[in-house]
């Protein structure tokens, strides 16, 4: 039994590493390029992606589908312009002057078109194939996700043995067990989203019986519908089967050019039980839907596999209230521990908590602060660090040593600071959450200093 509604709260600092961007402004819209048959098309390639449902489609014809390999089935939002729905829960003004703004609100819903969901699939994307259930629009603006090189699943790679087999766990359903030893930060396993839901369909916006229609195509259409199907159904709200697999098993994503709020099934992840202190993680592939996991230490062989489902870190009541959103109390080693064990974990967690926001706010006082205080500070992560190693809360240390970085660099020792950014470089391309090639690059993370 797998549920995960969040993805793991990793926070690399790829995204402080510089790059040349081009203006928005500067790209010209309007031009679209020569229509070239869709089976040579890069979907992403052009700035004018067709934007289909059931009608346009239907009138098209299949030569306009592509990616899609089955004609779209389509729904009607209940309300004309879903973003402003929210506005009706907003108050009167006190002073009364509304009325006006009400009615131009009116005037402005009656020429919002209706708001639509559709399902589109392609059975042959990943393993077992991919349906998205979503607006037309962010159908259209996520083209980029065909475009990306797909890792191949480790079970199809010559000369690769399978690291991990599902099987029955007593007391705790399926689960993923290691087959041979893993070692830390290999990735040992790939998976490739079969569902992506628009939160707004899971969230009323649709008419339950049309949602419950769209949901129940979405996994009829994939190649294995039964990959979906026969996941774990353990939440006691969902009226449907695909509404209890997603609320069960699904990850948040973000999908399209405005990033809504999607959520994304993965079967095989799906598989993998929770622990609060996990022997794997996650790392989602950007642009893909697909992601890989990687052990978090080395894992012996016939050792049950496990991540964790909320953010490491959190104190035993903490993690407690956070899981209970899934309908189980978490009885891992961590949290069936001795008293004296829990208590002593939740205060070396707390005081954690506690030195990094220090060491956060030094940082970012750095130029403006003493320097018997850039001192303290790097005393302070030296105090952490023990901590850390003791909790395995491996996703904080390149942070750390970012942090050690940029306070050397605030001291004048470029040297230091070169080194402690190295470091941090080295332990983000080491856990897989940057490129092998992106190890080399510390310039450019110093130009953030």
């Amino acid at each position: 039994m797998t549920t995960i509604t969040s993805r793991l709260a990793i926070l690399p600092f790829l995204a402080l590493v510089g790059a040349t961007t081009v203006p928005v402004n500067d790209i010209d819209i309007r031009t679209c390029a020569p229509r070239i048959p869709a089976p040579l098309q890069r979907h992403s390639r052009f700035t004018c992606p067709l934007t289909l449902d059931d009608v346009s489609a239907q009138a098209r014809g299949p030569s306009s589908w592509s990616p899609w390999t089955h004609l779209p089935v389509c729904t009607e939002a209940k309300e004309p312009g879903f973003e402003k729905i929210e506005v009706k829960d907003h108050g009167e003004n006190d002073d009364g002057e509304d009325d006006d703004d009400e009615e131009e609100e009116q005037d402005e819903d009656e020429d919002t078109p209706q708001t639509r969901f559709c399902v589109y699939t392609n059975n042959r994307h990943g393993i077992g194939g991919l349906s998205i259930v979503t607006t037309p629009e962010t159908a259209s603006a996520s083209m980029g996700i065909w475009d990306e090189s797909l890792p191949q699943p480790l079970e199809m790679a010559a000369n690769t043995s399978l690291a991990y087999e599902i099987i029955d766990i007593p007391g705790r359903g399926k689960g993923v067990v290691a087959a041979r030893k893993i070692k830390q930060y290999e990735a040992f396993m790939v998976d490739y989203a079969a569902l992506v839901v628009d939160l707004r369909v899971a969230g009323g916006s649709v008419e339950r019986n049309e949602g419950y229609r769209l949901l129940q195509a979405a996994a009829d259409q994939v190649s294995d519908p039964q990959r979906v199907l026969g996941l774990a159904q353990t939440s006691t709200a969902a009226r449907h089967p695909v509404e209890n697999v997603l609320r069960s098993n699904a990850f948040h994503t973000a999908l399209g050019a405005e990033g809504d709020e999607h959520m994304a099934l993965f079967p095989d992840l799906a598989r993998i039980n929770h622990d609060c202190r996990p022997n794997a993680f996650p790392r989602f592939l950007p642009h893909s839907l697909a992601v890989n996991v990687a052990a978090a230490r080395d894992i012996v062989p016939g050792e049950e596999i496990t991540i964790s489902y909320i953010p490491l870190g959190q104190t035993r009541i903490a993690r407690q209230k956070a899981l209970l959103r899934w309908e189980f109390v978490c009885k891992c080693p961590l949290c069936a521990a001795s008293e004296a064990d829990i208590e002593a974990s939740d205060a070396r967690l707390t005081r954690i908590d506690e030195l990094r926001e220090k060491v956060a706010e030094a940082v970012d006082h750095r130029y403006s602060s003493t320097r018997a205080e850039k001192k303290a500070a790097l005393e302070t992560i030296r105090d952490l660090f023990p901590r850390l190693y003791e909790e395995d809360l491996f996703t904080a240390y390149s942070e750390q040593y970012a942090s050690i970085a940029r306070l050397y660099w605030a001291l004048g020792d470029h040297g230091q600071a070169q080194f402690y950014a190295q470091r941090s470089l080295d332990v983000l391309a080491d856990q897989g959450f940057i490129a092998e090639a992106d190890r080399d690059k510390v310039h450019l993370l110093m130009r953030t200093f």
